[in-house]
């Protein structure tokens, strides 16, 4: 089982756009293999994991994708203090698109 949480993500605001980094004990547990990605499409659903799930499935796809306006597909809403606000009920478009993606083959470079 993955230990994965939203805590995990920091947010950075960059010249090409939104900038997401996985913390050194989340990203080191990710594989590019079936396992993986079966586990991380799981956490998706829940609510204080789906953000760190989207990134790690970004990231062990290695996806194309747009970082703005949005990351990906997740809107993000980076404050001047640093913290970023995330609507969870993003979770559930975000989870059906990466459904799509995973049952197509071959798999697609990008989210559907």
């Amino acid at each position: 089982m993955l230990e994965l949480s939203n805590t995990d993500v920091t947010w950075d605001a960059t010249y090409d756009g939104l900038a997401p980094r996985l913390s050194e004990p989340a990203a080191a547990q990710l594989r590019a293999d079936d396992a993986t990605i079966a586990a991380l499409l799981a956490l998706l659903d829940d609510p204080e994991r789906f953000v760190a799930a989207h990134v790690a499935l970004t990231r062990v796809a290695a996806l194309e994708y747009s970082a703005f306006p949005d990351w990906n597909g997740l809107h993000v809403d980076l404050g001047a203090d640093g913290r970023a606000r995330i609507d969870p009920d993003q979770r559930h478009p975000l989870a059906a698109r990466w459904r799509a993606w995973y049952a197509i083959s071959p798999r697609p470079r990008a989210l559907p």
